[in-house]
């Protein structure tokens, strides 16, 4: 591993970073990335017709450093511009990294190294969440080599949700991992309707037609979590985003893999977004209104009733039967029970 750089074996390695009006966090981002010690690396900056001064900054990088490249193109989200700076790379294998988010000096390497001595298609590392100053690392349940089988027994088990943990098994983010450009050109477009929760639906495809992968349980990379103030019309726009998020899953899936998962998944989806709603609501009346509105689709109303919440934990039965019968008000006073619990929680642990 110390001699990684030394070998003119070791390929190219393109790293893609989407961006739109992030000059919060660009700097800190581009910089990660020149401090890799794997130096056999492309720097892509996909400029996604920022209205900020990011484009000015990454032209500036671009015009100091031979191996940063930048790309402009007109708002069209972040998988087009994924697959652009794909289409723009000169790599052999491609590792995604947010631009608000940075990663550790070791990332490329690291993963690099894992890929080639476990052979795999895709190499994966784990994350830290990142809110304000302070940082927690996120363990996921698998670590390892996985084959084709095991890639089975995972998807099927608790890839969308570990109910062990109250988390994904492996992180749904297509940062994280490093990749096969060939595996990219066959999984990427997946995500091209969506503008949330898409990068579940790319990693679902991916692990599907992938042959092998590779977990490590280092946490190299820095994902950056922010507290959005949105508009009740943005937020409904998000909820409707997460049911077309949702069915899209289901769809690549074909009744296979998730069956079992979608019900508890979707449930969850629910639940953080009511309890974001909770929190921008002022009275019952809006946070009734915002529920009505999640759970009038087809989609809520035919997991409600599926057969895997009967033996899914306490907290998910309960939000299945009260929002099947339409039961507002009990919600409302357990989710304001519950806060009140946590930031007392919180105001001790000071």
């Amino acid at each position: 591993m110390n001699n990684i750089n030394d070998n003119h074996s070791f390929p190219i390695v393109s790293v893609i970073v989407p961006i739109y009006n992030t000059e919060k966090y660009i700097t800190e981002c581009i910089e990660s990335l020149l401090r890799q010690t794997y130096k056999p690396l492309e720097i892509v900056l996909v400029d996604d017709g920022s209205t900020d001064s990011s484009s000015i900054i990454c032209d500036n990088f671009s015009s100091q450093k031979p191996n940063v490249k930048v790309i402009h193109t007109k708002n069209q989200g972040r998988t087009r511009a994924r697959i652009t700076g794909v289409e723009h790379s000169s790599g052999e294998y491609v590792t995604f990294v947010d631009s608000d988010d940075h990663v550790a000096p070791t990332y490329v390497e690291h993963l690099v190294c894992c890929l080639f001595e476990q052979d795999v298609d895709i190499s994966c590392c784990q994350s830290y969440n990142v809110v304000g100053e302070q940082k927690r690392y996120v363990r996921r349940t698998e670590i390892g080599r996985f084959v084709k089988k095991e890639i089975e027994r995972i998807l099927s088990s608790n890839f969308l949700f570990d109910e062990r943990t109250g988390i994904a098994s492996i992180a749904h983010y297509l940062c994280c991992k490093l990749y096969k450009k060939s595996i990219l050109h066959k999984g990427l477009p997946i995500g091209l309707d969506l503008w949330c929760g898409e990068d579940a639906v790319t990693c679902f495809s991916l692990f599907i037609i992938s042959d092998s992968i590779y977990i490590s349980e280092e946490p190299l990379y820095y994902y950056r979590q922010h507290e959005f103030q949105t508009t009740k019309r943005m937020d409904r726009e998000r909820w409707d985003a997460n049911i077309d998020s949702f069915e899209a899953l289901g769809k690549a899936d074909h009744g296979k893999y998730l069956k079992d998962q979608l019900p508890l998944y979707i449930l969850a989806l629910l639940r953080d977004w009511l309890k974001a709603r909770f929190s921008e609501s002022n009275t019952y009346s809006e946070f009734k209104s915002d529920m009505a509105y999640a759970l009038n689709n087809e989609t809520m109303e035919q997991y409600f009733m599926h057969e895997r919440i009967a033996t899914s934990n306490k907290r998910h039965r309960i939000l299945a039967f009260l929002a099947q019968h339409r039961m507002y008000f009990p919600y409302y006073v357990f989710l304001k029970a519950h806060l009140a619990v946590l930031k007392l929680r919180e105001k001790r642990g000071k």
